[in-house]
């Protein structure tokens, strides 16, 4: 999962999920999402960044751990 920093509310705000990424010769052009608003799939990530400030864009990438749950 990435998430996009919104400058405008000055936190870390829209998230995305990897749907898809190349073997080899990963670009953003090629590393494609999802995202719930707007309900996009296979979204190029480059039109997100350039969304979200272009070289100004700030990214993280959130990575989930093993998780219990007690019934």
């Amino acid at each position: 999962m990435l998430q996009f920093y919104d400058y405008d509310i000055s936190d870390y705000h829209h998230s995305v999920y990897v749907t898809y990424k190349p073997s080899s010769g990963v670009t953003w052009d090629n590393l494609l999402v999802c995202q719930h608003s707007s309900d996009v799939k296979n979204r190029p990530v480059i039109e997100l960044i350039n969304a979200f400030g272009g070289s100004s864009c700030k990214m993280r990438r959130m990575t989930f751990s093993s998780a219990s749950f007690s019934s």
